[in-house]
């Protein structure tokens, strides 16, 4: 073989064996993988029954005075599981709550809202969660500094009816907002006090007289968790009483009668 052939492979060995000792023991990672939290874009995911869960037993005071949890969803179509604000969550423990969503659209974002336990008073409430940040087991874990507070004059989604009651008798018992309409129907429903303490009531006079006409109504003193034995009621109101009470819609019972 030529001289030159000859130096010319010797001196290609050398190199190959100047790049294998610089390689011994040097651990290559040519490809690195980053293991990230699984989220999931809420859909029709395979294997999903549509189940979320929120979990907010993080929080000590969210089911104080009986509060409970709504959820707001809005879904990529711009549609929503209810008018605002939601519909109330199933409560399956202390502080977990759950509700059915529809497999059949994909969540855009949902909004968790604390209200109070006839779901007529809203306190807290998150922003808007985007489904993307939704964990894959689809448990939603929220800490009380995701919790907005709303202001007290928006704590009512809904044309509210409120009642002070003064009398000093009135102590020790539940009121109920008895309605009767312009076609002899009547409707009896329990207000829920505003604040601990206190003895202003609220109801959803939204929902009380939807495709409705009132024609008047009362408040009745009932015994403390039974509505239907009725102790007392107040004056009848008329319509006209809620206008004069202006933006407030709030009334004052200062006297009650035998029933």
């Amino acid at each position: 073989m030529p001289r030159k052939k000859i130096l010319a492979r010797i001196a290609l060995l050398i190199v190959a064996l100047m790049i294998c000792t610089a390689f011994v023991g040097t651990s290559f990672a040519l490809y690195k993988v980053t293991a990230t939290p699984a989220v999931v874009s809420i859909s029709a995911v395979a294997g999903w029954n549509g189940v979320l869960t929120v979990d907010v037993t993080a929080i000590s005071w969210f089911e104080t005075d009986d509060c409970r949890a709504n959820i707001f969803i809005t879904y990529s179509d711009s549609s929503t599981n209810a008018a605002y604000p939601g519909e109330a969550m199933t409560r399956t423990s202390a502080g977990v709550y759950t509700v059915q969503t529809n497999t059949a659209k994909t969540i855009s974002t949902i909004q968790v809202i604390r209200m109070n336990g006839l779901g007529i008073y809203m306190y807290n409430q998150t922003n808007a969660i985007a489904a993307g940040a939704i964990p894959a087991n689809h448990t939603i874990t929220l800490s009380a500094g995701d919790l907005n507070e709303i202001a007290a004059s928006n704590r009512t989604p809904y044309y509210a009816l409120s009642v002070n009651i003064t009398w000093q008798y009135f102590p020790g018992a539940d009121a109920l907002l008895y309605v009767w309409y312009s076609d002899a129907a009547t409707t009896t429903t329990v207000m829920e006090k505003t604040e601990a303490g206190s003895y202003t009531y609220t109801a959803n006079w939204d929902s009380i007289t939807s495709g409705k006409t009132v024609s008047g109504f009362m408040i009745l003193r009932c015994q403390t968790g039974n509505p239907s034995t009725i102790y007392n009621k107040s004056r009848e109101f008329g319509l006209t009483d809620i206008t004069n009470a202006g933006a407030s819609r709030l009334l004052t019972v200062a006297d009650m009668y035998n029933w």
